[in-house]
């Protein structure tokens, strides 16, 4: 996830990179039912051992949403606290209406349109 945060940071547009950070992160959960269980609060996830990745993750992921902050590109008071609470949203819409039919996309995109 970091790596794909990195090149997401790389889009030179702010908008456009943090829309990138978030559909990457998405996109990659789209196929893992484990990380999207686990991710929605599974009791039974041990994250001390990736505490690195996830502080890594983190880090750019911040300074993606902040940059676009200060552009005026996403909502004033968006902060990467918030980004847990998109992702959810949508992963409780892949894990529990896995249809196939682009219900996660859709509430990716009026996500999108709120920010």
């Amino acid at each position: 996830m970091s790596d794909s945060a990195r090149a997401a940071e790389g889009i030179e547009d702010p908008r456009g990179s943090f829309e990138a950070v978030l559909r990457r992160y998405l996109e990659a959960a789209a196929a893992d039912k484990a990380f999207q269980w686990a991710m929605l609060g599974s009791d039974s996830v041990d994250w001390a051992e990736i505490r690195a990745e996830k502080d890594e993750f983190a880090a750019v992921a911040s300074r993606v949403i902040e940059r676009a902050v200060r552009a005026g590109a996403v909502r004033a008071d968006l902060t990467y606290a918030d980004f847990p609470v998109m992702t959810c949203g949508v992963m409780s819409t892949m894990y529990f209406r896995p249809s196939g039919n682009g219900d996660w996309e859709r509430h990716l995109l009026l996500l999108l349109e709120g920010v």
